[in-house]
């Protein structure tokens, strides 16, 4: 075996372990975020079920003491009734000493007893309730597992960065292997060979298919607002805009937006364009299409800062 041949198969073994070792370490971070949120939503789970208990316990007393306000009123209603009744006997010439009086006072003294430690009740749950408002507001439990959740989600990011800082490095330095490799093959005159990936006649077909994906009069709706956003921004509540661009996207902004766009889709996979697919190439294809103005380029405002603003305030189909 040649030695172009041996480092070909060396090459795309390299590539074969270096795909592997990249889906694992992102594998890797997808379940490490995973898990951070993970925990971080039980500690809102566990909060919301803790601050839920306080809410019925709290509907519990509440409704207790309009049951006891209840009762008290009943009471009263009760032993007004029997005062009126004794007064009548007092009219009629009953004695005060006399049995129907006594009772009468027997039965109104046993109701205004029950009133009172009635109302003693009533006042013991409202003081438990405002207090319990009171400690509440001092320790509030959601914003302490809001800090605590996004605690764990700052050092899991902390982590990742950390993960992808290595990977990083660990990429350059193949990547410096395979410079100097490069570097060896051409100073000491060795040909490495070059085999294409496409034919010509690949690349003619793909360009038809992708004229073939679908494009629904809504998305041509929405790239037309897009490019006429770049020329008339006042339309679309973009006055900010206006002194800040001199000239905007011509027709051939629109034909080349949606024939990106198409393009994306095709490489996506999809027979169809979405408005993702638009904004992904909005971009790219209105950059240099827009004209700043002075006031633009005196106050640092990029083309993209301008296509941003414009994606984010067009309506999206």
């Amino acid at each position: 075996m040649g030695n172009n041949a041996v480092q070909r198969k060396h090459s795309e073994e390299n590539k074969i372990i270096d795909g592997r070792g990249t889906a694992m370490a992102s594998d890797s971070i997808a379940a490490k975020k995973a898990q951070a949120q993970k925990k971080a939503m039980k500690i809102i789970g566990d909060a919301f079920s803790g601050d839920k208990k306080i809410d019925d316990d709290l509907n519990e007393r509440r409704e207790k003491v309009r049951t006891l306000q209840k009762e008290s009123g009943e009471n009263r209603a009760a032993m007004k009734d029997l005062q009126d009744q004794r007064e009548k006997l007092l009219e009629q010439g009953y004695a005060a000493d006399s049995d129907e009086v006594k009772n009468l006072d027997e039965q109104v003294k046993s109701y205004a007893e029950l009133i009172s430690d009635t109302e003693d009740e009533i006042q013991m749950e409202n003081a438990v309730v405002r207090q319990s408002k009171i400690e509440r507001l001092k320790s509030d439990p959601m914003v302490k597992a809001r800090e605590q959740a996004d605690s764990v989600l700052e050092a899991a990011s902390d982590e990742i960065l950390g993960d992808l800082i290595a990977e990083g490095k660990q990429h350059i330095d193949e990547k410096l292997e395979e410079e100097k490799k490069i570097v060896r093959q051409n100073i000491s005159g060795e040909r490495v060979e070059v085999r294409p990936i496409l034919k010509a006649e690949d690349i003619i077909a793909a360009r038809e298919v992708v004229r073939q994906v679908y494009l629904d009069e809504k998305i041509e709706q929405y790239i037309a607002d897009i490019v006429f956003a770049t020329r008339y921004p006042e339309k679309y509540d973009l006055k900010d805009l206006k002194s800040l661009i001199g000239f905007g996207g011509s027709p051939r902004a629109s034909i080349n937006l949606a024939l990106a766009a198409r393009s994306y889709a095709f490489i996506k996979r999809r027979g169809y364009v979405i408005p993702e697919d638009v904004r992904a190439v909005a971009h790219d294809v209105l950059r240099h299409r827009i004209g700043l103005t002075y006031e633009a380029e005196a106050t640092n405002v990029t083309s993209d800062e301008i296509v941003s603003k414009i994606l984010n305030k067009v309506e999206v189909p």
